[in-house]
């Protein structure tokens, strides 16, 4: 088994648009520190799959992106739900990769 090094370095602030709307732009970090990824699981594990699911979109948009979202009349349930699959991809791994290894 390999060592893992874990470097005390921030993780860069690289992000990109997850959703627009009016053409104020939200983004999300292209990649999702670690501790965050973990908090999401513990959060899962204690409240269960939504309000862990809502913690993390408010962790990587922000509350100014998740205010946006639920106060849009006009957002569909499929675009909601393909932001909520990013977001979920991005934390836990994509869902093809789930069950290998």
């Amino acid at each position: 088994m390999a060592l893992v090094n874990i470097s005390t370095s921030p993780v860069p602030d690289d992000r990109e648009e997850i959703f627009a709307i009016d053409g104020v732009s939200y983004t999300i970090p292209r990649e999702v520190p670690g501790s965050l990824a973990l908090e999401a699981m513990h959060q899962m594990r204690e409240t269960g799959d939504v309000p862990a699911t809502l913690w993390a979109m408010e962790e990587l948009i922000g509350k100014a992106g998740m205010k946006a979202l639920r106060n849009c009349k006009t957002v569909r349930v499929e675009e909601t739900l393909a932001i909520q699959k990013i977001i979920r991809d991005r934390v836990f791994g994509l869902e093809e990769e789930e069950g290998k290894g």
